[in-house]
């Protein structure tokens, strides 16, 4: 009731306070809501990331030999190629740390190092390849002397290969940074069976894998295989899994509950706004303006009595006069009657003067 008492005495600041309710209401709303968009993104990443890492796995392709030739000097290249699945929903980089070493014969006599290898990375829920180009050109008679002993005896050459991969986790969003690495190595081989003529006959046995070259055994080049080989999984330390998971709960954890309950209020900010506008506006209308009709009124007829007031009275003085002119004790009583009247018509009191009173008597 007493916001309608305001509206009837101040109706203009009662309209640009319901403007402003408006807008502040407006406002909340629109920054309430992308608030609770905010946590509820918030919450389904964290879902997504629960658990916050899981392995990924790689197996090794069977090696493929691109060229083996004789002319100009031996010239063996291949390929060693690594494929690697990622069922995480984030990205994940692969790197070659050290390169690829590469040892020939019984005496592992290191013939060849790739350390070019470009980064990979696996998407989410993907997979990817990281390929070691490997080009052979042996300068030394200490690298040729196996090669020849194999070509004229005609056995297999064991190929040996060090294979060392990092695994890069970087996460970056609101609140929090999420970043892990870990790094494995696998001591490969495969073995090879040159012809004299042509040297593309080549044949190329299966790849093999193991922690260390001590316990590697090299199938034979006539092995038949098939698919691929397992080659690791890629673990974190379980302080790593453990950060990574903290980092998550907190940084994901402060936008939930800032998303829930900051928008959470300016929501409710908003309500009570198109509430209190919508009161402003809408509070008895009708009788707001029946009371502004009745005070203008009321204004109107009290300034028209007071204009009328001292006609009246001279009129009434005039009359007593010419009617009653020997009877002084009647108009005296004419002008106090003429008094009484004009005190409760227009609130205006009026004084005959002294001299007019004698003349009249006369």
């Amino acid at each position: 009731m007493g916001v309608c008492r305001c509206c009837c005495c101040c109706p203009k600041l009662t309209g640009r306070t319901a403007r402003c309710w408006i807008v502040i209401s407006c406002w909340s709303l629109v920054v309430g809501g992308l608030l609770w968009c905010l946590g509820i993104w918030a919450k389904k990443f964290h879902e997504t990331l629960t658990p916050v890492y899981t392995d990924v796995s790689c197996h090794i392709k069977p090696p493929k030999i691109k060229k083996i030739t004789m002319v100009g000097g031996f010239h063996m290249e291949f390929v060693v190629a690594t494929e690697c699945q990622n069922p995480n929903p984030y990205s994940v980089i692969l790197e070659s740390t050290k390169g690829v070493q590469v040892y020939l014969g019984a005496e592992m006599i290191p013939v060849a190092r790739v350390e070019d290898i470009p980064l990979t990375s696996l998407p989410a829920k993907g997979s990817g390849f990281i390929d070691a180009h490997v080009d052979w050109r042996p300068p030394q008679f200490s690298q040729i002397g196996p090669l020849l002993s194999a070509v004229f005896k005609r056995g297999p050459i064991p190929i040996w290969v060090e294979n060392e991969i990092a695994l890069k986790i970087d996460i970056d969003f609101l609140f929090a940074h999420i970043k892990m690495r870990t790094s494995f190595t696998k001591d490969c081989g495969f073995q090879v069976k040159l012809k004299m003529m042509p040297p593309k006959r080549a044949k190329v046995g299966p790849f093999a894998c193991a922690e260390s070259f001590d316990q590697l055994t090299l199938p034979p080049p006539d092995t038949a295989f098939h698919g691929e080989l397992p080659l690791y999984q890629a673990h974190l330390a379980e302080s790593e899994i453990k950060a990574g998971t903290i980092a998550k709960d907190v940084g994901l954890g402060t936008a939930m509950a800032s998303g829930f309950g900051i928008g959470t209020v300016l929501l409710l900010l908003a309500i009570f706004g198109f509430i209190r506008a919508s009161h402003l506006i809408f509070c008895n209308p009708a009788e707001n303006k029946r009371r502004m009709r009745g005070v203008a009124a009321n204004r109107k007829a009290r300034s028209q009595q007071r204009g009328r007031s001292p006609g009246r009275s001279s009129a009434a003085r005039g009359k007593g006069g010419g009617g009653s002119r020997g009877s002084s004790a009647g108009a005296a009583s004419g002008d106090e009657a003429a008094r009484a009247r004009g005190v409760r018509a227009g609130d205006v009191q009026v004084d005959i003067a002294p001299e007019r009173l004698g003349k009249t008597e006369r």
